[in-house]
């Protein structure tokens, strides 16, 4: 018994010396996307929108994310709490094609790196590279 104290002790040790505790005031930097606010003592969002001149190009409409930005079409809706209703940017959203009407038994399938939504189309990642500016 005396031994196994012993050696939790030690091992208890050893692990504190292999990984130093970090003082959190000493903490002060941030990852990408992101900078130090001295006054609130935490890592805040940068505004990549109004940071890069010409974020996004062509009639690409720039919009602040977290850690980052997107380029949308002027006309996206960009939903901003899952519990909100959409909210044009510029003008009123185009209704929704009615799905495709699939046999039955068969199922509707997408090209590689794009997945059936909801509404029975196929979509891909939004913020590709093909996106962004």
């Amino acid at each position: 018994v005396k031994m196994k104290l012993i050696s939790c002790i030690f091992l208890a040790t050893l692990l504190k010396a292999a990984f130093p505790q970090e003082d959190p005031n000493t903490y002060t930097e941030c990852t990408d996307g992101y900078q130090w606010d001295a006054e609130t003592q935490h890592c805040k969002d940068i505004n990549e929108c109004e940071t890069i001149h010409h974020a996004c190009k062509g009639e690409m409409k720039c919009i602040n994310h977290y850690g980052g930005y997107l380029c949308l079409p002027r006309s996206a809706s960009v939903i901003n709490d899952v519990n909100a209703e959409r909210a044009p940017l510029d003008s009123p959203p185009r209704p929704r094609p009615r799905p495709p009407v699939q046999p039955s038994g068969r199922p509707h399938t997408c090209s590689q790196g794009y997945e059936p939504d909801h509404y029975g189309s196929c979509v891909g990642e939004l913020a590709g590279p093909e996106f962004q500016g």
